[in-house]
């Protein structure tokens, strides 16, 4: 009659193999999560955006700005062609505003000074003699003509400024043609540098594609690594727990252990029954968090009794690694030389180190990382 402490012991030692395989998970997980940047440069999903970290969300962001630079590129080609369009306007508005600038500027300037300066002469003499006239008291008809000579003088001094302001307009429209051209010019060399930046930022974000492809690759040999590494030890749990428990109530370890040390089930076969009730109302996934939150506390102050038994199953586990190539060997004899001599590497230490380390995660959690690698599994057993 098997006691209540090698029951315990079972139990625990199968929790021991699952926390072993979850800690051989846990780095390729965090290798996922660095690859996540990269699978996401071209695709991204709000949901796994969410779930970065601040190191990993940090990277895909300094990506999407090379992605960003690298797409302006036809961008500014367009924006180019466009001033490039404009350029040739200036030019043409330049060349002109340079032939009058050249032909006219200068005589307009020397007559419109001309103008002035006689203009302003002929009004100040007449001015003068009307004055003279005005102080000796002379009739005032008897300078009519003088008046006109003020008049005319004036106006010939505003046709003089106007030559100057026709020059100046002139000069205006030539300065500001060249200022065009030089300006769309600075523009275009602008828009080549950032062409330039953008052909760089294709090579960049060409070299990170690489990247992201070859850290895939290594994650994928990684997960095979693990896989090869840790099948043997499945397989030995299989095996092993097969007869008092099968796997897909593996998810549901901690709420069986809770049962059954409690004294709520006085074997595991009543333990899996009232889990199974326990799933008909619909209240597992928190009956199982609060089951690992106890047996966090179980496993740190275990009796003496409970860690011999758990030494004595995660002892007959490993017992069982060394049987195992010939048990798996038949579907897969070119991989399972090297499983076999890893997996004989571990031992029951390894196993109970495992069990404390991964104490506070759940049955639940360790059964989805050893469901992780089935896929890796099975793909070793048909080749």
């Amino acid at each position: 009659m098997e006691t209540r402490e090698e029951t315990l012991g079972k139990l625990y030692a199968l929790r021991a193999g699952l926390s072993y395989i979850a800690q051989e998970v846990a780095p390729i997980y965090q290798e996922e999560g660095d690859l996540r940047p990269y699978e996401l440069m071209d695709h991204a999903d709000e949901q796994k955006l969410n779930s970065m970290t601040e190191s990993q969300r940090k990277k895909y962001d300094e990506i999407q700005k090379i992605k960003e630079k690298a797409e302006e590129r036809s961008t500014f080609e367009e924006e180019i062609s466009l001033f490039e369009d404009d350029l040739e306007d200036d030019k043409k508005t330049a060349k002109k505003s340079k032939f009058v600038h050249s032909v006219f500027i200068l005589p307009l300037r020397i007559l419109g000074m001309i103008l002035v300066a006689v203009g302003i002469l002929s009004a100040a003499l007449a001015a003068f003699t009307f004055i003279d006239g005005w102080i000796m008291e002379l009739i005032p008809e008897e300078y009519f003509w003088t008046c006109i000579g003020i008049g005319l003088g004036g106006l010939v001094v505003f046709g003089g400024i106007g030559w100057l302001l026709l020059a100046f307009t002139i000069e205006s429209k030539y300065e500001k043609a060249k200022s065009s051209v030089k300006g769309t010019n600075n523009i275009i060399e602008g828009l080549k540098e950032d062409i330039e930046t953008s052909k760089t930022a294709e090579k960049e974000l060409a070299r990170l594609r690489q990247e992201g492809k070859q850290k895939k690759r290594e994650v994928a040999e990684h997960k095979r690594e693990v896989a090869k590494r840790t099948r043997p030890i499945y397989y030995a749990l299989k095996e092993s727990t097969e007869s008092f428990i099968s796997e897909r109530d593996w998810e549901n370890l901690d709420l069986v252990i809770y049962y059954f040390d409690t004294g709520r089930a006085d074997t595991i076969k009543e333990a899996l029954q009232l889990v199974d009730r326990q799933k008909q109302t619909d209240m597992i996934v928190n009956a199982i968090r609060q089951a690992s939150s106890e047996i966090t506390t179980m496993i740190v102050t275990a009796t003496r009794a409970v860690i011999s038994a758990v030494d004595v199953a995660c002892e007959q586990i490993c017992s069982r690694l060394d049987s195992i190539d010939s048990n798996i060997g038949k579907l897969n004899a070119s991989i399972d030389a090297n499983t076999a001599a890893t997996a004989s590497l571990v031992s029951a230490t390894q196993l109970q180190n495992a069990l404390m380390a991964q104490a506070n995660r759940t049955s639940a959690q360790l059964a989805s990382d050893v469901s992780y690698l089935k896929g890796e599994y099975a793909l070793m057993r048909r080749m």
